[in-house]
Order: C-alpha cells, then structure tokens, then sequence
C-alpha cells in the first residue's frame, strides 16, 4: 500500500511537473508571437511609408509646423492621452516649448491658455474621439493650427485638421486593446523627433544641456 501511494506521488508530481513545463512553453510561444506581429506591423508601416511620399512630407510638414509654433500643446484621451505625454517631454528635452493637456480639460478653463499659431497637437487611434473633435474648430477660432496623428485616413478628425500623420496598424491584442496602434504612434513620434532635430540643428551638447540629470547627465 505504501509503495502504491509514494508511486502515484510520483506520478502526480511529474504529471505537474510536465503541465507546468507546457504551459511555459505555451507562454514562451505566446510571447514570441506577440514580438512577431509588433515587428510586422512596423515592416507594414515602413512599407507604406516607402510606397506613398505624400505620407512621408505630411510628418516633414508637422515637424516644420511645430518648429515654427510659440508653443506646443499635445492632447490625447485614454491610451493615446499616455503617447501624448511622452510626446510632449521627449518635445521639451529638444527646445520645443511643449505641455500635454488631457482631452477633457480643455472644456474646463485650457482652451484660455491658446495663443495665436500656437500648435495644438491631438493624438487619436480612430479619429473620431468626441472631445478632439469638438477641440479642432474651437482652437481655430482663437487662431491656432490643429494637427492630429490618426489610425485612419478617412476619419473624421483628419477633414478638421490643418495638417494630418497617419499612424495605421493591422492587428491589435483581441482586435481591442490598444498595443500595435500604440507602436505605430511612438515610432512615427520618434519620426518627428527626428526631423525636429535636424531642422533645429539640434545636436547633443544641447540635448545634455537640457538634460543635466540622471544617467544621461553624467555624459557630459
């Protein structure tokens, strides 16, 4: 009888054992499929980018647009209210006179702070979020330009933009939940940052000039 029960522990312990070993090697599969489709749906950004110019000079536009503004206010809801954010700091770090508003605050007292040909920039997956779209006529009124960064082309908040990026994506997490979209704007942002930089001619002592803290402003 003894031998019978330390036999099935055994069995029990090397059963687990074993389904605790398929489901890491589910969940290392799940992860590298996940790695998979971010790098293809940058390989389909780039291959848009590369097959329409006209995408390529409305990111050139925009950073023109945002060099020459007094000031740059980004905005956003949700998901892309967090893009907006590190937007406007990685802004900021290259002499872009940059502050995030969140979408909901304008309609409380912000829309005070727009000044004539201030830049107000909105981020938005499908372009059709209320709040930015009420916002882009209102900023017009008191003189600003309205740009926005969306998912998809024919929405409704690039007809009231001055200038658009479109930052597509195919395949989010279940279809919802913002992830491959989030991807495309961070690095079409990073497009901007790019061309900001060379318009300003902005090099790094400059960079560590605003940057005198942490790790990075050890480099000096």
């Amino acid at each position: 009888m003894l031998n019978h029960i330390r036999y099935s522990s055994r069995y029990l312990v090397n059963k687990l054992s074993s389904n605790n070993n398929n489901k890491k090697k589910i969940q290392f599969i799940h992860t590298l499929n996940s790695i998979e489709a971010d790098l293809i749906s940058l390989q389909q950004l780039t291959s848009i980018y590369k097959e329409n110019p006209q995408l390529q000079n409305s990111v050139e536009k925009v950073a023109n647009l945002i060099v020459n503004a007094p000031s740059v206010k980004v905005t956003g809801i949700g998901k892309s209210g967090y893009v907006g954010q590190r937007m406007s700091a990685t802004f900021a770090s290259i002499g872009i006179g940059s502050q995030f508003i969140h979408g909901t605050e304008w309609y409380h007292g912000d829309l005070g702070s727009i000044r004539e040909n201030d830049l107000i920039f909105g981020i938005t997956h499908s372009g059709g979020t209320f709040e930015l779209l009420e916002l882009a006529p209102l900023v017009k009124e008191r003189g600003g330009i309205f740009c926005s960064m969306v998912g998809i082309e024919d929405s409704p908040l690039t007809k009231l933009s001055d200038e658009h990026i479109l930052a597509p994506i195919t395949n989010e997490i279940l279809d919802k939940i913002p992830s491959r979209s989030i991807i495309s704007q961070e690095v079409l942002i990073n497009a901007l940052a790019s061309n900001i930089v060379e318009l300003k001619g902005f090099v790094k002592s400059d960079f560590l000039y605003n940057h005198p803290g942490g790790s990075i402003g050890k480099q000096k």
